[in-house]
């Protein structure tokens, strides 16, 4: 497929797709700051409140998460440092991420999708990837949650840079009844998650994020944090199983069955990891959005 820019044709590729709006090429400098802020062995409690606070909108919601039932703290929760000393420092990351993100696809609502719909659904896979890496003894476990809160941001970029691509892929969905990853690969020769990956290239997060991304809907490949795309595939099908949100999806995809297998989950622990979900979504979303 091929697009026109300035009188002259260009092949479409993720890379072109990422590199056409500017502003989402590389992340703002608060989230680098606070990321090398908590990494440092001389930094104080005090340097990393210092930088949230220079962030209204981090700040209040840093506060609003640390009063919510989530925590059921018995007292209010009324400065930042209490609230780091609440929430710590892994969580810290998460929500500092999802708010920068957020804000920066901070558009209007379009024939495609919803901007809430979209944000509820990738949050709540967010919180089905934590929920499932805690499960299988992950310590990392931010870093499952923020591969799956940006595993459809492709998407979003082609739904709002792009509506002439995502009417198309949309349109042969509904008329080929097969998941919307399928026809973007028919229409342009690859999908939203090689957009995403590409995406969080530019970022600079990662290896293993952004190779989870990637890989999510397939095929399986011997990466850093190998079981990264399962992780995001099995939350993903558990979400749409609970419909929380959207992501544009017109069609529940098929649970690849090797992937849950590689997981080496018993089936039973599916429905606690579900409830889990819904619970905790049920608890922090509002607190996004």
């Amino acid at each position: 497929m091929q697009l026109k820019s300035k009188d002259q044709m260009i092949a479409l590729t993720a890379e072109v797709i990422v590199g056409h709006n500017p502003d989402l090429v590389s992340l703002p400098d608060l989230y680098f700051k606070l990321e090398e802020t908590i990494a440092s062995p001389t930094s104080s409690l005090d340097d990393t409140a210092q930088i949230i606070q220079s962030d209204p909108a981090l700040a209040a919601r840093l506060l609003r998460i640390a009063n919510s039932a989530f925590y059921s703290h018995p007292t209010e929760i009324n400065t930042v440092n209490r609230a780091l000393m609440l929430i710590g420092t892994r969580q810290l990351k998460e929500l500092a991420m999802a708010t920068v993100v957020i804000d920066m696809f901070k558009t209007t609502d379009n024939a495609f999708i919803s901007m809430k719909d979209f944000w509820e659904h990738s949050i709540a896979c967010g919180i089905a990837c934590r929920a499932i890496a805690i499960y299988l003894g992950k310590r990392d476990y931010e870093q499952y949650y923020l591969s799956g809160l940006f595993h459809a941001i492709g998407r979003l970029i082609l739904f709002t840079e792009f509506p002439e691509i995502a009417e198309q892929t949309t349109s042969l969905s509904l008329e080929k009844k097969i998941p919307l990853f399928e026809a973007e690969n028919q229409i342009m020769g690859f999908n939203h998650a090689h957009i995403g990956h590409a995406l969080l290239k530019n970022w600079n997060l990662p290896i293993p994020q952004q190779q989870a991304v990637h890989f999510q809907h397939g095929p399986q490949t011997d990466i850093p944090m190998a079981i990264l795309p399962e992780v995001i595939h099995v939350a993903d099908w558990m979400v749409n199983g609970l419909s929380i949100g959207s992501s544009g999806e017109q069609y529940i995809p098929p649970l690849i069955d090797s992937f849950w297998q590689r997981l080496d989950m018993p089936e039973s622990a599916l429905g606690e990891l579900i409830d889990q979900t819904d619970r905790q979504y049920q608890d922090v979303a509002g607190l996004f959005l």
